[in-house]
């Protein structure tokens, strides 16, 4: 009774702006507590750091090598922390591995941070982004915290959707960045299904587009020995589609099966209503209702 459910007619970077309208709203902000779970969250970037100096002591305990590490990523949230840990002196490279909608790669590749025409549905819907919105966070700290700089560049790119991004931006982040990988569809399924057939290990298809990168420079350099580390994103019962769609065998959790069977309740968010007074009106609404138990 205590969740709501808003179903969106949209892409998830639609659903972003006017919950970040909200955030900016610092009145409405305090006075109803707000938080995020999603990477929007600073916490959650803090948290995420922690996690990439952990991994690296593992696999690198004498700390006297470079350990890479490949991100499945879309809003950049996390690939945002490793590169804190990195300025934190963890000597750590990265790899973004991305579906087609590649925002990410392009950006990084040529410097031209510009949206694509369209979000393309694919098997890893979460990383389904156009507008990956730590990508400011990540400049931010590349630059040394140049705010006017950013803030000159992100306004152009809200209000054109397209921004050259200066060199010695894009040049810095090449160097933190090694490499970045697009995966389609059917690499998600190819790589979900080869994951399976050699270790009996069930991937996600987020964490599968990372695992093909991994084995795409297992086929270029068989000997290769450079330490690894591919962030696994989620659990693999959320997608059935993806499984049956990779021809692997399953058994449906039974928690996933007492979902289906529970009584659905959510609000549809139409294109035409005003999302920003929806989501305002229901916090409003929860809070009124927090107060009267």
């Amino acid at each position: 009774d205590k969740i709501c459910l808003l179903i969106v007619d949209g892409s998830s970077d639609d659903l972003d702006a006017p919950i970040k309208l909200c955030f900016r709203d610092n009145t409405f902000t305090k006075r109803h507590n707000l938080s995020s779970i999603n990477s929007i969250n600073w916490a959650r970037i803090m948290v995420q750091t922690v996690h990439y100096i952990y991994a690296y002591l593992q696999m690198c305990p004498s700390c006297d090598k470079i350990v890479q590490v490949v991100v499945p990523t879309g809003a950049l949230g996390n690939i945002t922390s490793g590169i804190i840990a990195r300025e934190m002196g963890v000597q750590l490279e990265f790899v973004c591995a991305v579906t087609q909608n590649d925002v990410v790669a392009r950006t990084i590749q040529t410097g031209n941070y510009a949206i694509a025409d369209h979000v393309i549905e694919t098997l890893a819907p979460a990383m389904d982004i156009q507008i990956p919105y730590n990508m400011e966070r990540i400049w931010y700290v590349l630059t040394g915290g140049d705010c006017k700089l950013i803030k000159k560049l992100m306004t152009e790119f809200e209000e054109t959707g397209n921004v050259m991004v200066p060199k010695e931006i894009t040049e810095a982040l090449q160097k933190v960045v090694a490499d970045t990988f697009v995966a389609t569809d059917d690499v998600i399924r190819r790589t979900m299904k080869r994951t399976w057939d050699a270790h009996e290990y069930l991937v996600c298809p987020h964490t599968a587009t990372g695992v093909a990168y991994h084995y795409q420079q297992l086929q270029k350099n068989p000997e290769e020995k450079k330490a690894r580390i591919i962030i696994a994103t989620a659990s693999v019962i959320k997608f059935e589609e993806a499984l049956q769609s990779a021809a692997i065998p399953f058994t449906r959790d039974p928690r996933v099966s007492k979902l289906f069977e529970s009584k659905q309740r959510y609000k549809d968010m139409k294109k035409e209503d005003n999302w920003l007074e929806m989501l305002q009106d229901k916090i409003e609404d929860i809070d009124r209702n927090r107060t009267k138990e």
